[in-house]
């Protein structure tokens, strides 16, 4: 980057920046962002997302190479997906906020759906046809089925 390139992008910055509106808004969604998500999991929650991401699409390949349909159902299924996650998230955090800070949920919560989201991209890539850590898929799985358990057992009480 040479140096006229330096003074053109500061430039754009300073008139981006000389409307209000625009100050008003960023930093309006800068501070739900911070109000409903833990500040210090933000590598987690880029992560989650990217892991949806990489689910998405070796699911496509998968459906692709099995010969299955690719409906635009699946592609909203995703999307709802990438809400009910993050409200989780969300709503985990300010539990944590409203007086259980000493009790990591939101954290708990972002591993989990990581690691649902690592089965189910080993489940596709084993579909695509490529070698898959089986001993790996079926730890993860039995900590998935753990928590379930554990769920459904705590429900009754």
């Amino acid at each position: 980057m040479n140096h006229s390139n330096l003074l053109y992008i500061t430039a754009l910055f300073h008139k981006i920046a000389s409307y209000g509106i625009i100050k008003f808004i960023v930093t309006g969604a800068y501070l739900l962002l911070f109000f409903f998500f833990n500040h210090l999991e933000v590598p987690a929650l880029i992560s989650l997302f990217f892991l949806i991401l990489f689910d998405f699409l070796s699911a496509i390949l998968a459906s692709y190479k099995i010969g299955e349909e690719i409906q635009s159902i699946k592609i909203f299924r995703t999307a709802l997906k990438i809400i009910i996650y993050y409200g989780m998230i969300s709503a985990a955090h300010l539990t944590e906020v409203a007086g259980l800070w000493f009790i990591p949920i939101e954290s708990t919560i972002i591993a989990f759906l990581a690691v649902t989201e690592m089965i189910s991209i080993l489940e596709n890539v084993s579909k695509l046809g490529y070698v898959t850590p089986k001993r790996i898929l079926n730890k993860l799985l039995e900590f998935t089925k753990d928590r379930k358990s554990t769920r459904l057992n705590s429900s009754h009480i």
